[in-house]
């Protein structure tokens, strides 16, 4: 029986998830943060991140994965690891990618970190 080839949507999905996932691998990284206390869908606001660090962040995600969005983007409200990877992947709905990431994928990331700051 030959193997069930991906649906588009699924395959968009899934790179938007590995997309995410990295993207959250750079943050921990400016933020010296371990990986895992960063969900897919933690607003950056919630890091108290500082002009500097979204510098930094800006400067990493532009060069690793051609994110163009201008760094005040990183600023904004709502803005997430997967709301990143669909402005990089050339999508700007992050509501509908948010939602296909977590009911495609069936990603478990309710964990929220209590306090997570860049340091």
């Amino acid at each position: 029986m030959a193997a069930k080839m991906p649906t588009p949507l699924h395959s968009h999905s899934h790179a938007l998830h590995t997309l995410a996932q990295n993207i959250v691998l750079e943050i921990a990284t400016v933020c010296n943060q371990p990986p895992t206390e960063i969900a897919l869908t933690t607003p950056l606001s919630e890091f108290g991140l500082h002009s500097m660090t979204v510098t930094r962040l800006h400067s990493k995600l532009k060069h690793k994965f051609g994110f163009r969005a201008p760094r005040t983007a990183l600023f904004g409200d709502g803005v997430t690891p997967v709301w990143i990877a669909g402005m990089i992947l050339g999508d700007r709905d992050e509501d509908a990618h948010a939602a296909a990431a977590m009911n495609d994928l069936q990603i478990n990331d309710t964990y929220r970190p209590k306090s997570v700051q860049c340091q």
